[in-house]
Order: C-alpha cells, then structure tokens, then sequence
C-alpha cells in the first residue's frame, strides 16, 4: 500500500515536471526521450538513467558528465538544463537542452541524398569545435570521446559537443623533453605523441 502511494506521488511528480513525446536515442546507462519541460515550457532533451543493479549509487560516467557540464557553459557544449532524482524508483533525469539531430545522422542523411555538406558549412562546424575545445582545454578539462555522433546540429548551422561521460578533468600538464632538449608542455601519455615530440 505504502509502496504504491510511493510510485503514484513519483508518476504525478514527473507529470508536473515533464511529459515524454517520443524515444530519440538510447546509450549505455539509459534512454533519451523528447519532452515538454514544464517549468520552461520547452521540448528538451530527457536522458534516463536507471539505477537498479548499481551498488555505487550514480555510476561514474554520469557523474562526471554531471559535473564537467554543469562547469562548461558555452554556446557550442550542449546545455544541462536540469539534473532530477527519484529516490523512490532509483531513477536520475539529465534535462538538456533538445537538438535537430546528430553529426553522423546528418551526413548518412547527406550520403542517401548523393550530395555533401556545404564546403561553408563544415568551414562553420571546424570553427565551433575548435572554439568550445579551445574553452574546455583552458579549464584543463579533455572530451576524449569526440566522434560524430556525440555532435549535435541544429537546423541554423550551430554544433555542439555532447556526452562528456568519459570526461577527464583537472589535468595536470605533464613537460616532456623533445630531441633537440626543448622543453614540451603535453596532457597527453607519452605513448600517444608523434614520435619526433618525445
């Protein structure tokens, strides 16, 4: 009786809050829906991710994500709106904010259609990601999962950077010495420079 209250008072709390339209996407931690977030008013993003099974609480991907996103705020890193949890059905709610689509569903797009991004349009997406990698990098935080299927477009040229879950952050500059005695500032192992650099 108890347990079941318990669960209607959680299926009302999330009616207040948001209503799911449709699933977009589904990752290793949990499902991403499209919903109208009522305290905005606007469809967002919804990412689920359930907790049963795991003995640690919130998995570590997660939190990092959580984390890593609630430091970065630039137009080109996806947003975090909002971050919810339901004690009751072990259940944590990443709101973002809600995109046209991925990279890599944009270019299958453009392969079926026999045509190519536009030469200005990729010259725009270099530019971003160079700009929110530059704004990442100087708050020593690396990505190290960039692909095209964690960039997100919009219908008006913007990327962004999304699913900071293998994050690293706070890296400290490690200085290796190259061939000719300079000294070189890296964040990288030393196994991952070019060899004329070690």
């Amino acid at each position: 009786m108890i347990k079941a209250e318990s669960e209607n008072r959680e299926r009302d709390f999330r009616k207040i809050l948001f209503s799911r339209t449709e699933k977009i996407g589904e990752g290793t931690y949990g499902f991403v829906y499209k919903a109208k977030y009522r305290p905005t008013d606007e469809f967002v993003a919804l990412k689920r991710i359930r907790l049963e099974g795991e003995e640690d609480g919130i998995p570590l991907t997660n939190l990092r994500e959580i984390c890593s996103l609630k430091e970065l705020a630039h137009p080109n890193i996806v947003k975090l709106i909002d971050v919810i949890l339901e004690k009751t059905s072990l259940e944590v709610y990443l709101i973002f904010e809600l995109l046209y689509m991925d990279l890599k569903t944009y270019i299958d797009e453009q392969k079926e259609q026999d045509s190519r991004i536009e030469r200005s349009l990729a010259m725009s997406y270099s530019y971003q990601l160079c700009q929110a990698l530059d704004f990442c990098h100087t708050r020593r935080i690396i990505h190290r999962d960039l692909k095209p299927q964690n960039l997100l477009i919009d219908k008006n040229g913007i990327i962004k950077i999304a699913d900071f879950g293998l994050v690293r952050s706070k890296i400290k500059f490690r200085r290796f010495q190259n061939w000719d005695g300079k000294r070189v500032r890296s964040v990288c192992q030393p196994g991952t420079h070019q060899p004329d650099r070690l």
